[in-house]
């Protein structure tokens, strides 16, 4: 039962596997980190950085 579970949890409507799937065990904390750093990166201005910050929290 469990593994049919978690199964479903990976798969889509149509029943293959997500594309998305390696991202659905990540916490969203390392996602936003993720987007922050790839912010840095464009050299986006500190008020836009601190922006994000805000809104996150």
């Amino acid at each position: 039962m469990l593994k049919d579970l978690e199964a479903k949890h990976y798969k889509n409507d149509l029943g293959n596997i997500s594309p998305l799937a390696k991202h659905l065990d990540r916490p969203i904390t390392d996602h936003l980190e993720m987007y922050t750093l790839f912010q840095k990166e464009k050299e986006r201005s500190e008020r836009y950085l601190k922006d994000c910050k805000r809104q996150r929290n």
